[in-house]
């Protein structure tokens, strides 16, 4: 019964059990049928009506719990609650231009005037944090030939959709709207998967937008092609992180990014390799309400533990990655950078394109970012004032590396002034005193211990006359057709 009251929970799974036997397909038509979790299962379709949709239960006792396919070291056992569930499934599908609505609010504190993290409520009842009552809102273990096509998923209570070891996946036409300030409210995560197609997407959510991930319990990620999308989020809107197995044979194309911290970014402090990875024709702007937005990052750290500096995990290597054709509206700094021990390697810059509508001052925030993803940097590439900050790389060609500075006397636009900014990963709130649009100089690069530099970018600049264009020691490059 679709009147917002109804537990439906027994009467969907009653027809998908139906359904699978006979190869057919459930519809949810019009109305709002509250649900507990309801596992999916071989040969059927799950079909979401024009007016159709499923409404996430309040209530904990709704959903069935199982294990966390994940195998986080972090949380090992954890259990989890999801809406819709599916294990070991084949010939799998989800259409329709209905909606699946996770009751993430349900699931959170209550929060101040945003911009601000919000955070999960906690149960008293549950006394170890590994079985917390939050989980993905659809997660997918183990299924093969998966097609979702049209539905809009919305306010998730934790990662919005997630598949671990899947193969053979089409996603076309998915719609993901979710508060851009939900905990852990990421919209694709890829864990293990394998030969996937994501196409033609639209999604505005807090975390990551798609993200492919690997971890101990999972496969290798390789075959995946994301295109013809348009992402906004709070964090990075097309990620490689968490990489404990090797990713590789990945393409991101053909994407429009807006209001993200980061267009594109690849992590590997957590052990595994990254190669072979295309990133081409990409519109983004950073026009988020954070300190410290990059257009891009890629990072070759190991993990340490805050306290101690210890290594935990010895960071994999990045190799093999093209990024073509990237054009970015930006306040902050493009980075590259590896830990001593790790390696970013063979790594092409080609046609990349930043216009400044300000520049912020890396020195007010960045000295003391808490972020994980400035846990292994250098120091002083922290805080440098470059567009693009590289490190620690070998094996580079920049070409065609081109920036566009504001005027001296030009002010802030008003649409880039944010009255509040936040950390990423941190609590922290910032009232930023907004002027100028030059908060400082720039120059154009800035590359330390890097190995086989090659720039051919005549119309690199810096914002100033009075200042070098590239700041560059203990490196070998060479600089070509450079005026």
């Amino acid at each position: 019964m679709g009147d917002s009251a109804t537990i439906n929970t027994q009467a969907i799974q009653k027809a998908i059990d139906r359904a699978s036997a006979v190869g057919g397909t459930v519809v949810i038509p019009e109305g709002v049928f509250i649900s507990g979790t309801i596992v999916l299962k071989d040969n059927m379709t799950l079909h979401l009506s024009d007016k159709g949709k499923i409404f996430g239960s309040p209530n904990q006792e709704d959903y069935l719990l199982v294990e966390k396919a994940a195998g986080r070291i972090r949380y090992p056992g954890r259990m989890s609650h999801h809406l819709i569930y599916a294990k070991g499934a084949k010939n799998l599908a989800i259409t329709g231009k209905g909606i699946i609505d996770g009751n993430g609010y349900a699931f959170w504190e209550p929060y101040d005037e945003l911009p601000v993290w919000i955070q999960h409520k906690t149960d008293p009842n549950i006394t170890q944090k590994s079985n917390r009552v939050y989980s993905n809102m659809v997660e997918l273990v183990d299924c093969e030939k998966v097609y979702i096509r049209d539905v809009t998923l919305q306010n998730t209570t934790e990662w919005t959709l997630h598949m671990f070891d899947c193969t053979d996946v089409l996603v076309d036409g998915l719609k993901i709207d979710n508060n851009l300030y939900g905990p852990n409210a990421d919209g694709f995560d890829l864990s293990g998967c394998q030969n996937v197609r994501i196409t033609n997407c639209n999604i505005s959510t807090c975390d990551d937008g798609i993200c492919i991930k690997t971890f101990p319990a999972s496969r290798e990620s390789k075959n995946i092609t994301v295109t013809n999308s348009v992402i906004r989020t709070s964090c990075a809107a097309l990620k490689l992180g968490e990489v404990y197995k090797p990713i590789s044979d990945i393409t991101f194309s053909n994407c429009t990014i807006y209001e993200s911290s980061r267009a594109f970014a690849i992590y590997t402090r957590h052990g595994g390799d990254v190669s072979n990875i295309n990133v081409s024709n990409i519109v983004a702007n950073t026009n988020a309400p954070l300190v410290l937005n990059r257009p891009f990052q890629l990072g070759a750290w190991d993990m340490k533990d805050r306290k101690t500096g210890e290594t935990i995990i010895k960071g994999g290597d990045i190799s093999n990655v093209t990024i073509t054709n990237f054009l970015a509206t930006t306040e902050g700094r493009a980075m590259v950078t590896a830990d001593d021990g790790a390696k970013v390697k063979n790594l092409t810059l080609r046609n990349i394109s930043f216009n400044y509508p300000y520049i912020e001052n890396p020195e007010t925030y960045g000295a003391k970012a808490t972020s994980g993803q400035f846990q292994g940097m250098n120091e002083e590439g922290k805080t440098a004032k470059a567009a693009m900050i590289l490190s620690g790389v070998e094996d580079v060609l920049i070409d065609n590396f081109s920036l566009n500075f504001p005027n001296p006397y030009d002010s802030v636009p008003k649409e880039w002034r944010h009255p509040v900014r936040i950390e990423n990963g941190s609590n922290s709130r910032h009232t930023p005193v907004y002027g100028l649009a030059k908060q400082t100089e720039m120059q154009a690069l800035w590359i330390r211990d890097s190995e086989n530099v090659f720039i051919n970018s005549p119309l690199a600049n810096s914002s100033s006359s009075d200042l070098l264009v590239l700041d560059i020691e203990n490196s070998s490059y060479k600089v070509m057709d450079y005026k």
